[in-house]
């Protein structure tokens, strides 16, 4: 059973605050979204593209770095420009050219026959053997989620673990534990062992909230590994996070314990996430909807809850229960009662969550439709409610197509 995780938009960001204090996991973008735009005039600064290159030479390091930051805006025409980049990043002697190189990795077009070197590259920023400056494998950490999904990254795993233990930034250590678990989801063969183990190895010594959380939710991502010895080493250790004193911790440890069981053995960490739905705390209640929805189909016994949440005394836990029912994907009459009953609310923010929840569960009933467009007739239906709903109906309407 996949396991997802990442970015949970809850109200799209125009109708609630961001709901968690902690990062979440997002996919990385293609390498043809990060590009920069095409069509960038021929000159930028007086200089051509070719002059800006010629300065990458220069042997004074200020006007090496402006010549990166100027060669990224020169659109696909920087595909040219990588293997310079790539030298600079691994060997130029002063910090500021080598880490707006980095950097300029993550923008620049790249080639697929430039993408192996450019991953080890990056990589290879991660050892702090080979760089000493933080703030490079920083933002080397950071360029490399650019390629979570490919193939190269399952040649780099040594150092993307020494990313994950990196002592001098918690930051380098969640963004490698990020890419990591990326990574072993997208091995055709199941995750490697090794990123279970450096996984491990990051629960049981980081004690930053961020890291820990982030290494929590990528093994309920990965699941359960081939290797039953591993298995049981994450198990217990995930059984002793799961009596943290913080209770978001505690959740996405259950929830991981949930996606590395079956049966019997998987209800008891299900019914520990689903018992903080009640919790007094708003952030726990959020956590816990969260993870029943990560848990997709997996957490459909708990769909009853949710449907209750939805009357949550607090706008962001409607939305929270909102976008879990829509991950779980139950659209039992209940669920969509619930839904429609939000749809009529007098605020905004649980109209809007209502409309969300059953956009994800792309419920089409005529019901649904003909409220919504009932809905748009009001002259005072706040403009991004309407927008919403407008949007809603053209993928209903689409997909009908």
């Amino acid at each position: 059973m996949r396991v997802v995780y990442g970015v949970v938009v809850l109200s799209l960001a125009i109708f609630a605050p961001s709901l968690l204090a902690q990062p979440t996991p997002r996919g990385a973008p293609s390498k043809k979204e990060m590009s920069p735009r095409e069509g960038s005039n021929k000159t930028i600064g007086g200089k051509t593209l070719a002059d800006w290159r010629k300065e990458l030479l220069s042997l004074d390091a200020s006007k090496r770095a402006e010549a990166v930051i100027t060669i990224t805006q020169f659109g696909s025409e920087t595909a040219e420009c990588v293997p310079q980049l790539v030298k600079m990043a691994s060997f130029d002697r002063d910090v500021s050219p080598r880490v707006r190189a980095v950097i300029a990795l993550r923008m620049v077009t790249i080639e697929d026959k430039d993408t192996r070197s450019v991953v080890t590259a990056l990589a290879s920023r991660l050892d702090p053997l080979k760089e000493s400056q933080a703030i490079v494998r920083l933002e080397a950490s950071v360029s490399l989620k650019r390629f979570v999904n490919e193939p190269s990254m399952t040649g780099v795993l040594s150092d993307l673990s020494n990313g994950a233990l990196d002592r001098s930034s918690w930051e380098i250590r969640q963004h490698s534990v990020t890419i990591l678990w990326q990574v072993g989801r997208a091995q055709k063969d199941g995750p490697d062992t090794k990123i279970y183990e450096t996984l491990l190895t990051v629960l049981n010594f980081d004690k930053t909230y961020h890291v820990r959380m982030e290494t929590l939710q990528g093994l309920g991502a990965l699941g359960r590994p081939g290797n039953t010895m591993v298995l049981s080493k994450i198990i217990t250790t995930l059984g002793s996070a799961a009596r943290s004193e913080n209770k978001g911790l505690a959740i996405w440890a259950y929830c991981a314990l949930v996606a590395m069981q079956d049966g019997e053995l998987s209800k008891v960490p299900l019914a520990k996430i689903a018992g903080f739905l009640h919790s007094d705390r708003l952030e726990t209640r959020i956590q816990a909807a969260l993870a029943l929805g990560a848990l997709n189909k997996r957490a459909k016994s708990k769909v009853p809850l949710l449907v209750g949440m939805l009357r949550d005394p607090e706008t962001n836990g409607v939305w929270a229960a909102s976008s879990a029912l829509a991950s779980i994907g139950d659209s039992n009459d209940k669920v969509v009662d619930g839904l429609m009953e939000l749809v009529g609310h007098k605020d905004v923010a649980r109209a809007a969550a209502g409309v969300s929840g059953l956009a994800g569960l792309k419920v089409k009933t005529t019901r649904v439709t003909d409220t919504l467009d009932k809905m748009l007739e009001r002259k005072d239906l706040d403009i991004r409610l309407r927008g919403l709903i407008e949007t809603t109906l053209k993928d209903f309407r689409t997909a009908k197509k």
